[in-house]
């Protein structure tokens, strides 16, 4: 009985997770992998939390972190514990939600009033 409850409880925190917040990646290809690159190079695009793949033909693919939905009744935000370090480790974000002890209330309504359309 007891693991059965412990399955059951992990099941549920699992399926409440999956309902409140949705992630999604990012890949996307092109043409023109630039003069100084050939086939099986790699790189990080410089501003942005991405990596490229240099293939033959002068066709790249690039892989970054996607998108956080975090739904507004949840009063959470994310933040990033390294932003400024090469993918994925730019990726890497925190959850912080109204009665952690690192809750920051600017922080919070500064990610909301960026995500607010209209």
């Amino acid at each position: 009985m007891k693991m059965y409850s412990r399955m059951l409880i992990a099941t549920l925190v699992l399926v409440l997770s999956l309902t409140l917040s949705q992630v999604s990646g990012a890949i996307w290809r092109g043409k023109g992998c630039g003069a100084d690159r050939k086939d099986g190079d790699k790189w990080y695009p410089s501003g942005q939390c991405a990596k490229c793949y240099c293939h033959e033909g002068d066709v790249y693919s690039c892989f970054s972190c996607g998108i956080i939905y975090l739904h507004p009744q949840m009063c959470c935000y994310v933040d990033y514990e390294n932003r400024s370090g090469n993918y994925p480790i730019c990726c890497r974000e925190k959850y912080f939600c109204h009665g952690d002890p690192k809750f920051n209330l600017k922080k919070f309504y500064d990610y909301w009033k960026n995500k607010t359309i209209g």
